[in-house]
């Protein structure tokens, strides 16, 4: 079994998921908290029958992924020259200065849109670390479940509680800072 499958079906899930809570919930009014509770159990739902059928059959995880991510360089955003003071005394200094101020905003503005993607590969990185690594971890037994299913319930049981319990606690803590 190679990671990118486990990407594939892992997306396939949170899509099924999205579309399940919406769809289901079109009659009801829910809130955000019992939608976050139905939308976890699903998933824990799915993370706990792929670790059982995977420990039961006795999967090994291939790394096929590649580098998730990239080393960026960023650029030092130029400071503004001691002579913009003197030249915005006058009506075209000010119109150079304004220019020269809208350039200097639209470098800053390039370097948080620099800063944004590079933090959403860092989480995809995290991510990558402790659902891949999580899950190759959890396979490492599978060749003493291979063809034992209590075993498999067991130890699939046993991983799904402490791969999904940190989710748990995140929905739950935030409904609880939320109420009070």
């Amino acid at each position: 079994m190679t990671t990118k499958l486990i990407f594939t079906v892992s997306v396939l899930i949170m899509l099924l998921t999205i579309l399940f809570v919406w769809l289901f919930g079109l009659g009801t009014h829910r809130s955000l908290f019992e939608n976050s509770i139905i939308s976890a159990w699903i998933l824990t739902t799915a993370l706990y029958a792929f670790l059982f059928v995977g420990l039961y059959r006795g999967f090994k995880l291939k790394d096929n992924l590649g580098k998730v991510t990239r080393t960026y360089t960023y650029d030092k955003v130029p400071e503004p020259a001691e002579f913009l003071i003197e030249i915005a005394d006058s009506y075209f200094g000010a119109v150079i200065a304004l220019i020269l101020m809208s350039g200097t905003l639209l470098v800053l503005l390039a370097n948080m849109l620099v800063a944004l993607w590079t933090g959403i590969l860092v989480f995809m990185a995290i991510l990558y670390w402790v659902y891949y690594r999580a899950i190759r971890f959890a396979f490492k037994w599978s060749k003493a479940c291979k063809g034992h299913i209590g075993k498999s319930l067991l130890y699939g049981l046993a991983f799904t509680v402490f791969y999904s319990i940190w989710f748990y606690c995140i929905i739950i803590g935030a409904h609880y800072l939320n109420t009070h």
